[in-house]
C-alpha cells in the first residue's frame, strides 16, 4: 500500500453514526486513514482489511492513550541512565529547537502517539533478543546525539527516521 496521504494511528478508535448517535469503539491497532471525496477509507495492515464510511453519516475521532517515549526506555536501559541525562536532554533540544520549528511537529505528535505501541515493540523483540536496547542506542541513539552536539539537525533526523522505521518493521 502507498502510505502518501494517509494519516497513521496506532490506538483506539470512535467511529459515531451521525444518524443514530450510536459511538462504536474500535480497539487499538494500527491502522492508516484517508479522506477522498466524500468517504473515510481506513486500512488496517495486519488483517489487510479496508473499511470505507461515507463523510456525511460518520465521525472517525482518534482516542489518545497514554504516551511516554520509548527512546527514553532504550537509553535508560541501554545505559543504566536518568530521565535527565545528558543524551536525552540533547535529544530533547533537538526536539525544541529542530523539529518543532522546522515543520516537524507532525511527525513529533505521531512519534507521541505510537510511542507506546512502540515501546512494546522493543520490550517484546527484548525477550528473545536481550542487547536489542543496547544495539538501539548503539546504532542509532548514539550517533543522533552526536550529531545534534554538533547541531547536525538534519543528519541526526536522518539518522532517528532510520531508527524510526527500524523499530516499525520490528
Amino acid at each position: 500500500m502507498e502510505k502518501k496521504g494517509w494519516i497513521y494511528h496506532y490506538g483506539k478508535v470512535h467511529i459515531t453514526d451521525l444518524e443514530t448517535g450510536k459511538v462504536e469503539e474500535w480497539e487499538s491497532a494500527e491502522r492508516y486513514f484517508k479522506v477522498v471525496g466524500e468517504t473515510i477509507i481506513i486500512y488496517r495492515p495486519s488483517t489487510g482489511t479496508k473499511t470505507v464510511l461515507p463523510t456525511r453519516r460518520y465521525k472517525v475521532v482518534f482516542v489518545k492513550e497514554e504516551r511516554g517515549c520509548h527512546i527514553t526506555k532504550v537509553v535508560c536501559y541501554a545505559l543504566g541512565l536518568p530521565d535527565n541525562c545528558h543524551q536525552l536532554n540533547e535529544l530533547r533540544r533537538f526536539r525544541d529547537e529542530f523539529l518543532n520549528k522546522e515543520g516537524y511537529s507532525s511527525e513529533v505528535e505521531e512519534y507521541y502517539t505510537n510511542a507506546r505501541y512502540y515501546a512494546k515493540k522493543i520490550e517484546e523483540r527484548a525477550k528473545f533478543e536481550p542487547n536489542i536496547y543496547k544495539f538501539l542506542y548503539e546504532r542509532y541513539i548514539e550517533p543522533a546525539v552526536r550529531q545534534i552536539e554538533q547541531n547536525n539537525f538534519r543528519e541526526a533526523y536522518r539518522i532517528l527516521k532510520e531508527y524510526l522505521n527500524f523499530v516499525k518493521d520490528m
